[in-house]
């Protein structure tokens, strides 16, 4: 069974779902912790490229890196193992350019373990700031969808 949305009505869950079905396609194993850093990856390179989000869903800076609270709840039932999803997702109203900015964020991201996104969320500056540079004074304080527009637009311009 298939999902269509559209952009406008893109969640992160239907989204971290969309994720899931590319990882079962390829092989790949996806725990909560790296789906959470993925979620957060693709929505930084999408605001900064489109100027918008991508989801409404508020990104929290927890202790192990940004969470998407209502999608790491989602799936909090596999603890750390993989995660699996009854439904196959995937986009078809979304334009061709954000279908490729997501899916490049996805694959490039998918390469890394764990450990490696959490060290590198943790380096970058919007979970920095929000966190007081890793002192958590405030849990679940919400990361400002305005610094990762910014910090990430600064990322796609020295990948060029």
């Amino acid at each position: 069974m298939f999902f269509f949305f559209n952009n406008e009505k893109m969640t992160a869950l239907t989204l971290a779902k969309y994720i899931l079905t590319r990882a079962k396609a390829q092989g790949r194993h996806v725990t909560n912790l790296k789906l959470q850093k993925i979620l957060y990856y693709v929505q930084g390179y999408y605001l900064a490229k489109f100027d918008h989000p991508l989801f409404p869903d508020e990104i929290q800076a927890w202790k192990f890196g940004p969470v998407v609270p209502n999608v790491y709840y989602e799936f909090s039932i596999f603890g750390p193992d993989n995660l699996t999803i009854s439904h196959e997702e995937r986009i078809d109203n979304c334009e061709q350019d954000e279908i490729q900015l997501i899916d490049s964020v996805i694959e490039d991201k998918m390469r890394y373990s764990p450990s490696e996104l959490v060290k590198a969320t943790h380096s970058e500056a919007p979970w920095r700031k929000a966190t007081n540079n890793g002192n958590i004074t405030r849990p679940n304080t919400v990361i400002d969808t305005n610094d990762m527009k910014e910090y990430f637009k600064e990322v796609m311009r020295t990948e060029q």
